[in-house]
């Protein structure tokens, strides 16, 4: 998998939830409201892409889609409640990609979801202070191989760090320092 397309799956992806089971005609479905579920908090950006998805597929299909969040566990607690879900195309889930999974989350993702489309992409930027003698991310790691530990880095609230700590892994196998801003 190239590059570009590991980027458009770091986007959220709007996931549909094993919908081939029951045998439905176009014209029945969708006969009762639709559970969307966000497995991240109200209020984080998910949940409101989410929401903004949900008013437009309600206004296409003629039928509530109702938000359910559920957090906890970055993701795998909702999602995995996703995929125990009745395959019958009422439960769908928002599904971020590249998150780090625990050794068993519950669910495969390849298995027991099917996609349905890249809803939301969102470029990831390194910038510095402007003192910092650097103007490329190669220059930043060439300063950060010279001075082992001395950098730090942050994320915003949101960010990815899991994805972002994975990349700041040296060479050697140390760590560099990694600052959460609140």
């Amino acid at each position: 998998m190239n590059r570009m397309t590991m980027a458009a799956l770091l986007a959220s992806m709007l996931v549909w939830a094993c919908a081939t089971a029951v045998p439905a005609t176009a014209q029945d479905y969708p006969i009762r409201p639709i559970t969307m579920i966000v497995p991240y908090p109200a209020g984080g950006g998910v949940d409101v892409m989410g929401r903004l998805i949900g008013q437009k597929l309600s206004v296409a299909l003629g039928q509530q889609v109702v938000i359910e969040n559920r957090g906890g566990a970055g993701g795998m607690i909702g999602t995995r409640d996703a995929a125990r879900a009745a395959p019958d195309g009422y439960t769908i889930v928002m599904l971020l990609t590249g998150i780090s999974l625990g050794a068993d989350p519950g669910y495969d993702v390849n298995k027991d979801f099917a996609p349905i489309g890249i809803v939301a992409s969102t470029p990831i930027i390194v910038d510095t202070n402007p003192a910092l003698p650097a103007k490329s991310l190669s220059d930043i790691i060439a300063l950060a191989k010279k001075a082992p530990g001395k950098l730090a880095a942050g994320t915003p609230p949101g960010a990815d760090p899991q994805l972002f700590r994975c990349q700041a892994v040296q060479p050697d196998g140390r760590h560099r320092h990694h600052r959460r801003h609140l």
